[in-house]
Parts: structure tokens; C-alpha cells; sequence
């Protein structure tokens, strides 16, 4: 039987370790809004989807049930890419971190816009974290 839409943004959520509050404010909804597409009283229309995708660090596709792959954990997997490659692992985790924050910063800038633009002050900001020391 395939999860509903519901089902799995709360799986995704709790897996994350937020709240329904916090996982509505990071998808730009009001918890009231978030609340019914969790229960299935509502359904989100595509745009809100693909912030809820993205507030959640998954796909549409999984959320929607059409793919089973497992929602990635983008910051563990440039940091072991970044490690196979030879860096440090306290550096490689610093710049994955950066990657991480860059991409959460990305999808809480307003849609309208240059493209290009968000992205590059989604980066400036997350490049703040290196000047941060590396975990020891």
C-alpha cells in the first residue's frame, strides 16, 4: 500500500528530528495550512510542494509516493565524497556544512528573482561558516 502525502511528510519530518511547527515555517506555510496537507485534509499545490521538498531535504517524487529512494542527507554525502577525494574529514565536514546552510538559505529566500542571484547570496552566506574552526 503506498504511503499518503501526509503520511510521509510526517515520516520526513520526525526522521529530521523537527516539529510540524517548525517543518510548516521552513515551507513557508501556516502551521494551520501545513496542518491539513499532514492530515490529508488538503492537498498543497505544486509550488508548495516543491518548498515542502525542499524544507524537508527530499524529492516531490517521494513525497508523492512515485519514488521509493530514500530522501539523501546532502551533507553526509559531500562530506564522504569530499573525504574519498583526500581532505581532511574536520575540513570536508566544515564545507559540507557550508553546502548544507547554502541550500537551506536558498529555498528561505523569496521566490521571485534572479536565479542566479539567490543562489550566489544563498552562498555568501553559507560561506560565512567557514571562517567557523573545525569540529575536533
Amino acid at each position: 500500500m503506498m504511503d499518503s502525502l501526509g503520511t510521509r511528510i510526517r515520516q520526513r519530518f520526525d526522521e529530521l528530528g523537527i516539529s510540524q511547527a517548525e517543518a510548516a515555517r521552513a515551507s513557508k506555510c501556516s502551521t494551520a495550512r501545513f496542518g491539513n496537507y499532514v492530515t490529508g485534509t488538503r492537498n498543497p499545490d505544486l509550488e508548495t510542494l516543491a518548498r515542502i521538498a525542499i524544507a524537508l531535504r527530499t524529492t516531490t517524487d517521494w513525497l508523492l509516493g512515485v519514488s521509493d529512494a530514500a530522501p539523501v542527507d546532502i551533507e553526509v554525502v559531500l562530506r564522504r565524497i569530499l573525504e574519498l577525494d583526500g581532505m581532511p574529514a574536520p575540513r570536508a565536514s566544515v564545507i559540507a556544512q557550508a553546502a548544507e546552510e547554502a541550500l537551506r538559505l536558498l529555498a528561505s529566500l523569496p521566490s521571485g528573482g534572479d536565479a542566479q542571484t539567490r543562489a550566489l547570496l544563498a552562498a555568501q552566506a553559507a560561506w560565512q561558516l567557514k571562517s567557523r574552526p573545525a569540529p575536533r
